[in-house]
């Protein structure tokens, strides 16, 4: 099983990819811009950079805080528009 966890209740965020073995990679988003911009290619690099594409996910997961109502809006809205 391929997992996506999404994290962005807090002003960093982060992404990362877990498979049947444990821990495949994570990418921590420590930028200035917003969550908005810098999810979507975050999760794009991640699946790049571990060699799998978004029809292979199974799970998606997301953080729900504490922290940031928006930010854990935007990463529950992009968790629904990826399933």
């Amino acid at each position: 099983m391929l997992a996506l966890g999404i994290d962005t209740s807090t002003s960093h965020g982060s992404v990362g990819l877990s498979d049947d073995r444990g821990p495949v990679s994570q990418i921590e988003m420590n930028s200035t811009s917003n969550h908005a911009e810098r999810l979507l290619p975050a999760v794009q690099s991640l699946l790049a950079g571990a060699g799998f594409r978004f029809d292979q996910l199974d799970l998606i997961a997301v953080a729900t805080g504490p922290g940031s109502f928006t930010g854990v809006r935007i990463g529950m809205a992009t968790a629904k528009g990826l399933s």
